[in-house]
């Protein structure tokens, strides 16, 4: 009974290590995303207004591409690869650099010539203008 408890002990702490290991590899995310990486965006709305803020950490503004349409903001662009260092051994290699790019649809109709945005910190924030509907009255009549 003791090498049975042992033997699934062992092979626990084995899984738990390689389950670890792996985990904290950087992904291969070349071969499986031709973008690149995704940045992480939070879509938001009032009465007036859709906003649409995107982590964008250590990309330049003028790596940024922004096209807006009427339903959807496309977003492109490159994080630059800070240059290797020869005397130094990588521990950890996680952050994801290169190109990338985001079709964001929006939850609502906007005005694309109205768009404003702004970049700080690392952060952009797009604010967009919703389309007014309007009502109209129709006059039926009877045939």
């Amino acid at each position: 009974m003791s090498f049975r408890r042992d033997w699934f002990s062992t092979m626990h702490q084995e899984m738990e290590r390689l389950l670890d290991d792996f985990s904290r590899r950087k992904p291969p995310t070349h071969q499986f995303r031709p973008s690149g990486w995704e940045p992480a965006v939070d879509v938001t709305e009032t009465d007036t207004h859709v906003n649409v803020l995107v982590e964008l950490a250590g990309v330049k503004k003028q790596h940024v591409e922004i096209a807006v349409d009427r339903n959807t903001l496309r977003l492109r662009g490159r994080r630059q690869e800070v240059a290797p260092n020869a005397n130094r051994s990588c521990h950890r290699l996680e952050i994801i650099w290169g190109p990338f790019e985001r079709v964001i649809p929006l939850p609502a109709a906007v005005v694309p010539e109205e768009t404003q945005a702004t970049f700080k910190d690392g952060m952009l924030e797009a604010v967009l203008i919703k389309v007014k509907l309007r009502s109209v009255q129709l006059m039926v009549r009877e045939v």
